[in-house]
């Protein structure tokens, strides 16, 4: 876990206020912000603990034997305040141009209005920071974009698709 230093207190504190200016400016700005997310689908049952936690009466920590590399699905959404695009379905690993697919595929299901007035949320995963996917989330989404270089430093992820 890293230490949030006096810095980063500025920053987030600050991106806090802009964001609270922001919404009660626009009261309706939470109809059109899009959170996304991808996850992977371990066919075998196999469940990663790095992002699920379990709650159970039983020991959870009973040895389970899974094949090394496991048969899986990669499914991304993206979620506002209305409705839900997805689940869009990959196999491969998320390469700057794979998610570029994904993101166009988003793309063409929103509306002229959730285009121009809408927020776009990602995590700041390396393909979806780099500068070609970045340019192309601007094309669509100009500065309304939620993302690693605006978002304030060693922020938690707190996204609703998680």
């Amino acid at each position: 876990m890293l230490e949030l230093k006096e810095p980063d207190q500025v920053k987030r504190v600050a991106y806090c206020r802009r964001f609270q200016t922001l919404l009660m400016e626009n009261p309706g700005i939470l109809d059109y912000t899009w959170f996304s997310d991808k996850a992977w689908f371990h066919l075998s049952g196999y469940i990663n603990s790095q992002n699920s936690r379990i709650w159970a009466s039983e020991n959870t920590n009973m040895i389970h034997e899974v094949p090394p590399h496991s048969t899986k699905i990669g499914v991304w959404c993206g979620m506002s305040r209305r409705r839900i695009i997805g689940p869009i379905f990959f196999n491969a690993t998320i390469t700057t141009a794979a998610y570029m697919e994904i993101l166009n595929a988003f793309v063409n299901q929103l509306d002229d209005e959730e285009l121009s007035t809408g927020y776009f949320q990602q995590d700041g995963a390396t393909s979806h920071t780099s500068h070609a996917s970045m340019a192309e989330i601007q094309s669509f989404f100009g500065d309304h974009v939620i993302s690693k270089v605006l978002w304030p430093p060693h922020s938690p992820e707190l996204m609703p698709p998680d």
